[in-house]
């Protein structure tokens, strides 16, 4: 995995190197569960900086189920 916070989301890098920190711990667990070959590249919108981990969860589920990389219910 990799999360790119660019700029644009905030020019403030503390809080840019949040949501990256974030974004990281919630993709841990799916380390095990997606495939190895997969390269997966998270480039966070602004909505990010104030988003729940629970609603950030549910994106990144969200967006696994719609690449194929996760079934639904998982």
């Amino acid at each position: 995995f990799a999360c790119v916070v660019g700029n644009s989301i905030t020019k403030n890098k503390p809080k840019r190197n949040k949501v990256k920190r974030r974004l990281y711990h919630l993709l841990r667990p799916y380390t095990t569960i997606l495939p190895q070959n997969a390269d997966i590249i998270v480039f966070p919108k602004k909505e990010a900086l104030n988003a729940t981990s629970g609603s950030l969860k549910r994106e990144l589920e969200l967006l696994f189920i719609r690449l194929k990389l996760l079934k639904a219910g998982n």
